[in-house]
């Protein structure tokens, strides 16, 4: 597991769209590194696995053996759960796969109390911890690390950048759609407002030729 180089990867700028050459070169180590990720993981994984210290740990928790175990422990974890998640690519960084680790060890410790076969499996719980802490750090490059976590801090930078771009797209929309409606409604009012000037001009027309013919009827009059 040891590199003695990795390759320079396009650099993710929130300022700077990468160029479609660019996208698949990153998209292509990206690859590249998870699949020696998992390589690595699953190895460590598997030793862990082969230890009978840990075979307690390898398996979900009986719950005839224990009934109340998912009323106290939220989120539970073992190994073979830890392997899924191996295979399924879930862990884009080994500080993940530690964390799914460090998890067990707190489950262990949380239901289990500090006397009997409780005390047991805690210290097997906290050794297991130890092994898999020196497995990563003895024997995973420490350059190799750092690539996983700038590939994963660049992933999130280019969601980032896209999910801003759609809100933005977003807004632009509803923008549109506002000065429409707004469009509309001016439309509408200039109409009702011809449609009230009409009106006025009728009415004052109507006025005019009553006025007239009232003229028109009383000049024979005499005053």
């Amino acid at each position: 597991q040891k590199r003695a180089s990795y390759p320079t990867l396009p650099v993710v700028d929130a300022k700077r769209e990468l160029s479609d050459r660019e996208k698949r070169r990153w998209e292509k180590h990206r690859s590249s590194t998870l699949r020696e990720l998992r390589i690595f993981l699953r190895n460590c994984t598997n030793r862990l696995i082969a230890d009978r210290k840990f075979i307690r740990f390898t398996k979900p928790v009986d719950e005839e053996e224990a009934p109340d175990y998912r009323q106290v422990i939220q989120t539970p974890m073992d190994l073979f759960i830890i392997m899924d998640k191996i295979n399924s690519s879930e862990y884009v960084t080994p500080s993940q796969w530690l964390d799914d680790i460090d998890l067990l060890r707190r489950n262990c410790l949380e239901y289990n109390p500090n006397r009997g076969m409780g005390r047991l499996l805690r210290d097997r719980a906290s050794a297991l911890q130890d092994a898999a802490h020196a497995l990563v750090s003895r024997e995973m490059d420490s350059d190799f690390e750092e690539l996983c976590e700038e590939l994963e801090e660049s992933r999130k930078k280019m969601e980032g950048k896209e999910s801003d771009e759609r809100e933005e797209d977003s807004n632009l929309s509803d923008i549109q759609e506002l000065e429409v409606v707004e469009s509309d409604e001016n439309d509408d009012e200039t109409e009702e407002n011809d449609g009230s000037s009409r009106a006025a001009n009728e009415y004052e027309n109507d006025l005019f030729h009553l006025l007239l013919r009232l003229v028109e009827t009383t000049s024979g009059w005499g005053v």
